[in-house]
């Protein structure tokens, strides 16, 4: 029959070949880390043993590491998020050199940090977005000078920490002015009617195209009369 002894002296037996293999495994461990480079992201290598744990490996002349953020040291497009680094290393160009993780080239109305982040022929970062100059309607925009039409519906302004984007739309019209909406026209008019901005009770000698516009209820032409097309304009009379 088994004694209590001879159960001790078995779990003895195991506890020690136990302790051996992880002895074994903390040593391996050990040696494996003493022989880990110490060398950060960005720093100058032989060979990916160089490079300090994390790393992907030694790129270039530099420790590269993958998944970097905008801002940190790469030599390659495809470690950073952004899919851009200001440099890219390729065989045959001298090693060591190192850029930074940027933002990929942005079109109008992207948003950006600095001009170098915009794509040409944009002018610049303004507000937070890429923009450009003499944009024709329809284009983002944050600034009125922006647009040829020298009118966006959002204009940025110094301290607004929000970034938002308009877009160029057509100068705002004037009674008689040419319009696709009644957001082209000009206040106090009414809206956009027959491709003309126009008003109510309008004055004598005053631009229309519909007599119910005018105070006298006669306007030269009529929209939606035949022979009267969209953009025609008649006085009140």
């Amino acid at each position: 029959m088994e004694t209590k002894l001879d159960y001790l002296n078995f779990r003895l037996k195991h506890f020690k070949y136990l302790s051996s293999a992880l002895m074994l495994f903390f040593m391996a461990y050990c040696i494996n880390e003493s022989n880990a480079g110490t060398t950060t992201i960005g720093g100058a290598c032989n060979a990916t043993s160089d490079c300090s744990p994390g790393n992907n490996g030694c790129w270039g002349g530099i420790c590269t590491g993958k998944y970097l953020n905008i801002g940190n040291i790469c030599n390659a497009d495809n470690q950073c998020n952004s899919g851009k680094c200001s440099y890219n290393y390729s065989a045959g160009i001298s090693p060591g050199t190192t850029g930074k993780c940027v933002l990929p080239p942005m079109p109008l109305g992207g948003i950006c940090s600095t001009t170098s982040d915009c794509a040409t022929p944009n002018s610049g970062c303004y507000g937070g977005i890429c923009t450009g100059s003499s944009l024709a309607i329809g284009q983002p925009c944050n600034a009125n000078n922006q647009c040829s039409s020298g009118n966006c519906t959002y204009s940025y302004s110094a301290g607004q920490t929000t970034v938002k984007v308009g877009s160029c739309i057509q100068t705002l019209a004037a009674i008689g002015g040419a319009c696709s909406t009644t957001s082209n026209c000009a206040t106090p008019n009414n809206g956009c009617w027959g491709g003309i901005c126009t008003g109510s009770s309008l004055a004598i000698g005053k631009p229309c195209n519909a007599n119910n516009q005018c105070t006298s209820s006669h306007c030269s032409v009529n929209f939606g009369t035949v022979g009267v097309n969209s953009g025609t304009v008649g006085t009140c009379f």
